[in-house]
């Protein structure tokens, strides 16, 4: 699903020297760290429309503006924290509702690769588990009676593992590739979509758990 950039900040304790050498900057006031005079033959800059790409000026050098968010919980649900910044989920249909035709329109149909010769489609299949939602995505999730078909987890370890079992959205395969944010999870591999797990926004994946306590329904 992608890596989350996280900035720390070292702040160091007074020591309660009040040598000059205690000043936060050149040319500033004790312990402030911010240029108050002009700055050093050499520096970078003297203020901040001196410094490219939105950068900051501070103790006359260009710095990177601190980042809008360092994990996805400080963005909205229909965001994720990448580099830094919010952007948007890659798959998050509105209007989504709790049933296999419309998970199968707005999810499987656009986002799993059904079209072509790669990821879930007929040709694609064989090299993402055998799931081929193209033909027949019902069967292949839950089956020919229904109950669940196996799942192939062709990058991790555990074994015995079922696409969607019926009333338990917790041991269906097809929630746990949709939640994985790894694309090297040794248990079950990559998450799901391929190339971006776990952008799968959670009123969707909420959706698609209650598809599966209701029974998952055709």
């Amino acid at each position: 699903m992608a890596a989350v950039c996280a900035v720390a900040t070292a702040i160091s304790a007074c020591s309660g020297d009040s040598s000059p050498s205690n000043n936060g900057g050149t040319g500033g006031s004790p312990g402030t760290g911010v240029n108050s005079g002009t700055p050093d033959a050499g520096a970078e800059c003297a203020v901040a429309d001196e410094c490219p790409d939105g950068k900051r000026c501070v103790d006359g050098a260009c710095v990177a503006p601190a980042p809008a968010c360092t994990q996805d919980d400080e963005c909205t649900p229909e965001t994720e924290c990448i580099g830094g910044h919010c952007v948007a989920r890659v798959v998050c249909p509105t209007g989504m509702e709790a049933t296999f035709d419309s998970i199968h329109t707005k999810v499987f149909a656009v986002s799993c690769g059904t079209g072509g010769n790669t990821c879930h489609s007929r040709r694609g299949s064989g090299n993402s588990g055998q799931l081929n939602l193209a033909d027949d995505p019902y069967t292949a999730l839950l089956g020919p009676d229904g109950n669940g078909a196996k799942a192939n987890n062709i990058e991790g370890t555990e074994k015995n593992l079922r696409r969607v079992v019926p009333g338990d959205p917790d041991q269906s395969f097809l929630v746990i590739k949709l939640s994985t944010r790894s694309s090297q999870d040794p248990k079950y591999g990559s998450g799901m979509p391929f190339g971006a797990p776990g952008s799968v926004c959670p009123d969707a994946l909420a959706t698609i758990r209650a598809w599966i306590e209701d029974g998952a329904k055709q």
